[in-house]
């Protein structure tokens, strides 16, 4: 099956990158724009990345009896390759998007929640072949998560808090709940999918004596059960959060946070398990770590470094409770590296009363250690001014050969830092997401802003924008994405513009 092929009406402002000796250096390039003027929000694009492959743009249309997905392949240079619509029924509203090898796939739910089915189309980005598989499901749980792997298609969510994990074979066109997965309360933290269709799926919940473990049960690609490891907490600790990784001989590591209760973190904890099941977990209260508490300004971090000091001294606990998040564990090197970050929950005041309005973000943390999970060096990134009404991940992380660029998106202005352990090579850099040229930004602040890893060292940040023309003072909105290029590339580059109608 193919796309129903169109004619784009938007003019697409395309922006190339030529290389040029004496451009200067800076942590972050912006080597490439793409404008596509709106009227609306309502009318924007999202952009989801395809690796080298470039990055697809797409929109859902609601019609009277069938609703539409306008979709469009850009290329790495930020240049169209194709566009075209899908239809998808109307009793089905977007939910999800993945990719997988050279296929992107479309996650839709029942909009009825009294209704449990799925709709899933899959592209291939090469061609525009498309698939489209209905998943007729029984079971009444919450999705939370969509995975794909090589064979399959997983959507994770709740019942009664109990997690529930669905397995649709795409070849068969079968589905199933996962075995050994509706046991008892708990969260999901990871399922980690790997190229021979195996999966890990990692559960936090509580063992017969009330303390949080983690389940680690790992799948085939048929969705039958292989093997179960059970990570047990030291006394007095629960492991409230985990992700894995598996290293060259078939082991893994998991890192994640351990504290005295199940929602706030008194530290980080790295384990090594074997091929066989058998696991040591190594434990690194925060007040252990040297760079931590350096988002904070220097007085106070000296205060906290003191009294660290003196409860050593005393052989007292050290006791910091923080709420944090670990997104990634990731190779590097002949080491691994886990990127988090530390919230808070944010409240507002109405007359008498406070209540719940977001999370407040404080810093990144990313640790590097050994594949017998040893720490060997511990870096921080301060997070300025970003509050979320939900929990994602904000710095990304570019490991290259002698450095480590962390970075975020944060209104209209990229903020960088380079890194190399726990040295700190360049502090944070802020610079503007730039328009096109002859272009400005007005009203400043970007709207559903987001930055995307995309291939090698490079991501771009997606979003719209209101700009003014140099040449005759119009105001207009645009859906943009623009290249980004973290750290030291081989030449340095410059922007020019190129428009293509």
């Amino acid at each position: 099956m193919f796309f129903i092929s169109i004619k784009s009406k938007c003019r697409f402002t395309f922006v190339f990158a030529f290389n040029l000796a004496f451009a200067s250096y800076s942590q972050v390039h912006q080597n490439g724009r793409l404008d596509i003027p709106i009227g609306s929000d309502n009318e924007s694009y999202a952009a989801f990345p395809i690796d080298t492959s470039g990055v697809v743009l797409y929109r859902n249309f609601i019609g009277p009896k069938e609703n539409l997905l306008e979709l469009t392949r850009m290329d790495t240079v930020l240049k169209k390759i194709w566009s075209g619509y899908l239809k998808i029924p109307k009793e089905f509203s977007f939910a999800s998007t993945k990719a997988n090898g050279r296929k992107i796939y479309f996650f839709f739910r029942h909009y009825d929640p009294a209704k449990h089915n799925f709709y899933v189309t899959s592209v291939n980005i090469l061609n525009g072949v498309y698939s489209s598989f209905r998943i007729e499901n029984l079971i009444p749980f919450e999705p939370a998560e969509y995975v794909v792997t090589k064979d399959a298609f997983l959507i994770a969510g709740y019942l009664n808090y109990r997690p529930v994990i669905l397995h649709y074979s795409i070849a068969g066109r079968k589905a199933h709940i996962l075995p050994n997965i509706l046991d008892e309360q708990g969260e999901i933290t990871q399922i980690k999918p790997y190229p021979d269709g195996n999966v890990d799926v990692i559960i936090s919940a509580k063992n017969p004596s009330r303390r949080k473990c983690l389940w680690i049960r790992q799948f085939n690609s048929a969705g039958e059960l292989i093997k179960t490891t059970v990570l047990e907490p030291g006394e007095h600790k629960n492991l409230i959060f985990g992700r894995a990784a598996k290293t060259e001989n078939g082991s893994q590591v998991i890192a994640g946070v351990y504290g005295r209760n199940s929602q706030y973190s008194r530290g980080i904890f790295v384990a090594e398990v074997d091929a066989d099941g058998g696991y040591v977990i190594h434990y690194y209260n925060f007040g252990d770590l040297k760079n931590f508490f350096h988002y904070l300004k220097a007085r106070k971090e000296n205060r906290i470094r003191k009294r660290i000091e003196r409860r050593k001294i005393q052989g007292k606990k050290i006791k910091f409770n923080y709420r944090f998040l670990v997104h990634e564990v990731i190779p590097y090197q002949n080491q691994f590296i886990m990127l988090g970050e530390a919230f808070f929950q944010h409240y507002a005041n109405r007359g008498n009363y406070s209540y719940p309005d977001g999370f407040q973000y404080t810093h990144a943390v990313a640790i590097g250690f050994d594949k017998k999970a040893k720490l060997l060096w511990d870096n921080s990134f301060e997070i300025n001014d970003v509050k979320s009404y939900q929990l994602k991940q904000f710095v990304k992380i570019i490991p290259e050969k002698d450095q480590i660029v962390l970075l975020y998106l944060f209104e209209n202005s990229i903020r960088s830092k380079i890194i190399k352990g726990s040295e700190v090579l360049e502090g944070t850099s802020r610079e503007e997401v730039k328009p096109a040229e002859g272009k400005r930004s007005v009203g400043g602040n970007i709207q559903n802003n987001k930055l995307e890893y995309w291939y090698g060292n490079h991501l771009f940040a997606s979003g719209i924008q209101n700009l003014q023309s140099n040449e005759n003072n119009n105001v207009y909105k645009v859906f943009f994405i623009n290249k980004l290029t973290a750290g030291y590339p081989a030449e340095n580059q410059f922007l020019l513009p190129f428009n293509d109608k």
